[in-house]
């Protein structure tokens, strides 16, 4: 367990994108953010969420599960070209080594 560097009392706000997740997984995850404090907005495809980020800074984006690895990681190589910091979590049903 690390320790925090935010003085006690002290609201840090922080934003996150959640791409196509579906309800439940988008359920679970806007449980869980918002607990800790997170705004969260939702993009139904890659297309949206770019737009989205150009738009508004994100401190963190989730690809969903309906979406396929070499077109997030596409989607991370347009990202990296306007928010080189945000941080980003790919999920995955399926994968190969190619991936």
């Amino acid at each position: 367990m690390t320790a925090s560097c935010i003085p006690h009392g002290v609201s840090v706000s922080q934003a996150a994108l959640v791409i196509d997740s579906g309800p439940e997984l988008n359920g679970l995850l806007d449980g869980v953010l918002s607990r800790d404090g997170w705004t969260i907005d939702h993009a139904a495809d890659h297309d949206e969420a770019l737009e989205l980020a150009k738009r508004d800074q994100f401190d963190l984006i989730i690809t969903g599960r309906k979406t396929r690895g070499p077109e997030d990681i596409e989607f991370l190589r347009k990202i990296r070209g306007s928010r080189p910091h945000v941080r980003m979590i790919i999920l995955a049903d399926e994968w190969t080594p190619g991936d």
